[in-house]
């Protein structure tokens, strides 16, 4: 089943979002991480064997490229304000539910009609 963990950089209101779909998912400010430095977040998000929204993509590409084996990583590329999150966020929901899995995937959300589907580490380093 698909747990999701939203990076503080994204509105807690997207947990709502995501559980009125029924997907098990919470914020960071949720779990008393907010301010928590981001390679110190990896440890939680690779133990809560969750698949982890951030709009920061530089820091969390390279964090998710140095693990053998995730849960996933969803980036919503632009940074916006609440209501264009929440059409990223929705549209990004859809694609990841079309999706068998996310081990070891990258889903970047470059806009609503624009989602991208990568692995990573990629299969030739596996």
């Amino acid at each position: 089943m698909l747990r999701l963990l939203l990076d503080e950089c994204l509105s807690p209101t997207l947990v709502a979002r995501a559980q009125a779909r029924g997907v098990d998912a919470t914020h960071v400010r949720f779990l008393g991480k907010a301010g928590y430095q981001d390679y110190n977040l990896i440890d939680i998000i690779l133990a809560g064997e969750y698949c982890f929204v951030t709009n920061n993509a530089r820091d969390f590409l390279k964090l998710f490229a140095e693990v053998e084996w995730h849960d996933g990583l969803v980036i919503i590329l632009p940074q916006t304000r609440l209501a264009e999150q929440i059409v990223l966020f929705e549209a990004a929901l859809d694609f990841v539910g079309g999706l068998d899995h996310t081990i070891n995937r990258v889903v970047e959300v470059h806009s609503a009609t624009d989602i991208r589907l990568s692995n990573l580490p990629p299969d030739e380093l596996r």
